[in-house]
């Protein structure tokens, strides 16, 4: 990357938040990772939130919190005892970081909040990658893409590519009488495309795809949301871009900003999987006794 890029950031802050548990495989090595990726900001802080943790995820945050610059942690406890719901535990945490980033002063001159995954969805992230968001300044925030087909089809919105919820749109389809396996590919695995690293910034009303990078204004007023009335669970991504949306934010996957390839959402695309399905396909068709198994 060009010197310029580098320059367009290297007087400006970033925090990274993230929520995480049950990710001590991954976290350390993620977390290099992306300090790694985001060294051309001034400074990079980091800012995570953590719930229900049986590792030793805790631990390894403690032990972070002493060996990096900027980092600090909360721990919600046993969170799944008071918030059942997923969806509704990923939001309240999300909206925790949210918090975070008002209220503490050491965050004021950020103006840039990168929001990620720490589960090892970083994976193939690269300082170029980050940089390739700073060839534009038309966007308020940047989606990562996927060196194979992208994966993160809950969290997507697009007029055209993934207009609906994929979970719902599969339930519709299946309650239509269709066969599952045609039902769970034309729903979401037929959604998952590849997005070549040079192709052109793809508008979206929602993204994530395990990273994010967001202008810091886009916080402000707005929250994650769990549920929207008379369609149950949403991916909380969804809720707060569409907050966003409404405030006209200019939301991109940007195709370069690699962070991730196969991965276990994607890796049915693979040929042999997909072979698989076709096979089947096919047998649910012709045999009765198949279709009685898969049932």
């Amino acid at each position: 990357m060009s010197i310029n890029l580098e320059s367009r950031i290297a007087d400006m802050e970033i925090v990274i938040l993230g929520i995480c548990r049950d990710v001590a495989m991954d976290l350390e090595s993620d977390v290099e990772r992306l300090r790694d990726s985001f060294n051309d900001f001034k400074k990079v802080h980091f800012r995570f939130v953590e719930s229900d943790s049986s590792d030793s995820t805790v631990e390894i945050l403690h032990r972070l919190t002493e060996k990096i610059p900027n980092f600090q942690f909360r721990d919600l406890g046993k969170l799944q005892d008071e918030i059942s719901n997923r969806f509704e535990r990923l939001a309240y945490c999300r909206n925790i970081c949210i918090e975070i980033l008002d209220v503490d002063p050491a965050l004021k001159n950020c103006s840039y909040v990168a929001v990620t995954d720490l589960d090892g969805t970083n994976a193939l992230l690269t300082r170029d990658a980050v940089l390739s968001c700073w060839q534009r300044d038309d966007w308020d925030a940047c989606m990562a893409n996927q060196a194979a087909p992208y994966y993160d089809i809950f969290a997507l919105r697009h007029p055209d590519w993934s207009p609906d919820d994929c979970w719902k749109f599969e339930s519709q389809l299946l309650r239509s009488g269709v066969n599952p396996i045609v039902a769970r590919e034309k729903a979401i695995y037929s959604r998952m495309i590849k997005i070549e690293p040079n192709s052109e910034w793809i508008p979206v009303d929602s993204a994530f795809g395990g990273l994010a990078i967001y202008k810091r204004h886009l916080f402000e007023g707005v929250s994650y949301i769990s549920e929207i009335a008379n369609q149950g669970d949403i991916a909380e991504h969804v809720t707060i871009h569409l907050q966003m949306r409404a405030k006209g934010a200019k939301l991109f996957i940007n195709p370069a900003l690699i962070n991730l390839g196969w991965n276990i959402h994607n890796v049915p695309q693979k040929l042999n999987k997909r072979l698989k399905r076709i096979v089947k396909r096919i047998l649910w068709v012709l045999l009765p006794i198949v279709r009685k198994k898969v049932l």
